[in-house]
């Protein structure tokens, strides 16, 4: 059995409070972070680098999520705003939901983000376009989850799942 890992660290990167989002992409080769203060980045894994600075989340980043090709990343926050960037950080959009967004996943094609914004489920398309906004929930919507397929989307919500 391994014994406990120790040592200093290769890197770090200085956000400006506590770290509430690091997902790497899914080649593993850089990871999209975000903070309660807002701020958010791209970092080289390998390195440390800060690749990207991506525009900061006023009250703080809740989530980052990759498409599973990893040619789309999205950041959203408690100002309610959910931002499409493409791989190398450039802004393709900015969705005002009205309510803190504390959840997000892509679908397995990559074609629809499937956002959580206080009790209501939405649906967006890769330029950010909200074709379906579904009924709110009985509480606030904490993760979202595609089934394998990509024809399901899943909510939890405080006392269950839908």
């Amino acid at each position: 059995m391994p014994g406990p890992v120790t040592g200093d660290a290769t890197w770090r990167v200085a956000l400006t409070d506590w770290v509430t989002a690091a997902r790497p992409n899914p080649a593993g080769t850089v990871a999209a972070c975000g903070s309660l203060g807002g701020d958010a980045v791209v970092v080289d894994l390998a390195t440390g680098d800060v690749v990207a600075k991506l525009a900061d989340h006023h009250l703080g980043v809740l989530a980052a999520t990759w498409s599973q090709a990893g040619d789309l990343l999205a950041i959203s926050g408690q100002d309610g705003h959910v931002r499409i960037y493409d791989q190398h950080g450039g802004e393709r959009a900015v969705i005002d939901l009205g309510a803190w967004v504390p959840a997000a996943a892509w679908s397995p094609d990559g074609r629809w983000l499937a956002v959580a914004a206080g009790r209501r489920l939405h649906l967006l398309d890769t330029d950010g376009v909200s074709p379906a906004a579904f009924d709110e929930e009985r509480s606030t919507i904490t993760a979202v989850a595609w089934s394998v397929d990509g024809r399901r989307v899943g909510v939890a919500a405080y006392g269950g799942i839908r």
